[in-house]
């Protein structure tokens, strides 16, 4: 069975939250019930965890001054911690707004998320816990990475590594910052001080031996590598993500076979590409993937076959991309496609490419500035 997203849980615990504070007891009753089923079956999140026990307090203080049922000793939720339930209620507030954008950005609905994340911003201020800014920074930053907003994600990110340099025992933390750093330098084509960041990330996972964040560090490294026309390199780090079990059976696995069947096309090692896409086809029908089903199956029709035979084929798959607001592969299939179909001088069909090109990158424009 897969496991739920942690988005998914999160935002159940927000509709939790809606009915404690509307003192909607049966509701709240029904929703701690079927929210504990959930947690067998999510994906690992300690932040959504601690939400929840959050959550669990206030729900029996409701069952407590709505039921009369008895308070746990332990409980502090009592008239006797006045300063603590306020900072709880800080908490759960900024929680709400948290866990709401996050749901929004895993949706793809980038727009909602950031204003929401703005939301939840004006409530961390009045929670006055370093590491608890440094992981709002982190994931703010992430999203506004994903949609190529790399100066504002800098902003962000640069304010988390500072916090986690400050404290020891968040070295994993530090490395993923430095990864999201990484990335932004990548966007604006400093591929040097972006591959120095993943480097220095890359030694920490080594130094606190976490294997699978290496391997998802040298993945990310191959992206700086392809985009800096660096194939043997990219091509190198692939090798290492790849040849790491656990990230051979994660369901990022796919994501570097993509990786793989782009570069080895673009070094026209077309044998070699056809190998990887044959893996690729084999975990596609274990795991289920349709928007990597959809990017390794343009990538098969710009290099195999009559190139001009497979527009169409092309055009359905980046329509489907638009489809599942995957922009950021849009921008980058497109523009492959586009110098593809140019370089046999079918311009009318690049052309078209070219304006899909323009679509994502002004879909990905129009977040900029909305916090």
């Amino acid at each position: 069975m897969s496991k739920i997203a942690s988005e998914v849980v999160a935002t159940a615990l927000n509709d939790w939250y809606i009915a404690i504070k509307k003192q909607k007891v049966n509701e709240s009753i029904k929703y701690y019930s079927e929210i504990k089923k959930q947690f067998d079956n999510m994906e690992e999140d300690q932040e959504v965890l601690a939400y929840y026990s959050l959550l669990e307090e206030r729900h029996k203080m409701l069952l407590h001054s709505s039921r009369g049922e008895p308070l746990q000793k332990h409980t502090y939720f009592t008239e006797d911690n006045q300063a603590f339930i306020k900072k709880t209620n800080d908490k759960l507030e900024y929680n709400f707004y948290l866990f709401e954008a996050m749901y929004e950005a895993y949706n793809k609905n980038y727009d909602r998320a950031i204003n929401l994340y703005g939301l939840a911003e004006k409530k961390l201020a009045e929670i006055p816990d370093e590491i608890e800014a440094a992981e709002f920074y982190s994931k703010v930053s992430y999203l506004y990475t994903l949609v190529k907003q790399s100066v504002v994600s800098q902003h962000y990110i640069k304010n988390a590594i500072a916090i986690y340099k400050r404290y020891p025992d968040y070295k994993c933390k530090l490395a993923v910052s430095l990864m999201i750093a990484a990335a932004n330098y990548a966007d604006i084509r400093r591929f040097e001080e972006s591959e120095e960041y993943y480097l220095e990330a890359i030694n920490i996972a080594k130094e606190v031996n976490d294997e699978f964040l290496e391997a998802q560090l040298y993945h990310n490294l191959s992206i700086v590598y392809s985009d800096w026309n660096k194939s043997n390199e990219c091509i190198k780090s692939l090798e290492k993500a790849l040849e790491e079990e656990s990230w051979a059976d994660s369901i990022y696995y796919i994501h570097s076979i993509f990786m793989m069947i782009k570069e080895q096309f673009k070094i026209d090692e077309k044998a070699k590409a056809i190998h990887f896409y044959n893996k690729a086809q084999e975990r596609l029908i274990s795991m289920e993937n349709n928007i990597y089903e959809a990017k390794i199956s343009i990538l098969y029709n710009l290099y195999c076959g009559e190139l001009k035979n497979n527009f169409k084929n092309c055009i359905d798959h980046i329509e489907f991309l638009k489809q599942q607001n995957d922009l950021e592969s849009v921008d980058e299939l497109s523009y492959l496609a586009a110098k593809r179909f140019e370089s046999i001088g079918a311009f009318e069909e690049a052309a078209g490419f070219f304006n899909e090109k323009i679509w994502a990158e002004q879909k990905m424009n129009q977040v900029e500035g909305i916090l």
